[in-house]
């Protein structure tokens, strides 16, 4: 018969879900999500049909993509600020609309700006 010690419980330092975390990839942990129902069973199915490894993948794969089509969507506003400068009333909009502080978004639209279009705006 072969006795193994027992485990600790809880989650401190040398209980079991320590030693299982310590088995994610450095630069990863854990957290817990509340998704709707239909977003389950759509990660859910893209798993079992091989879309996606599994739905934690899927849910990063996610936010990945949300991430970058907002920072391509930032991106072009800059360009087309470049072209002609906005009003600061479409800033702030645009910034309650990206759930960005405004301020982060008027210094990208001022950096946008040829230094001639800042002079006229300002």
């Amino acid at each position: 018969m072969i006795l193994l010690p027992p485990y600790p419980t809880g989650i401190g330092p040398g209980s079991i879900a320590a030693c299982c975390i310590l088995e994610y990839a450095d630069g990863m942990r854990r957290i817990t999500v509340t998704l709707d129902d239909a977003l389950v069973e759509l990660a859910e199915s893209d798993v079992a049909a091989s879309r996606s490894p599994s739905v934690s993948a899927w849910v990063a794969s996610a936010i990945r993509a949300k991430a970058q089509a907002r920072a391509e969507l930032i991106a072009d506003l800059e360009e087309l600020e470049r072209r002609d400068p906005t009003p600061p009333r479409v800033i702030d909009g645009l910034a309650r609309a990206l759930g960005v502080p405004r301020r982060g978004l008027a210094k990208a639209f001022k950096r946008a700006r040829p230094r001639a279009a800042q002079k006229r705006a300002g």
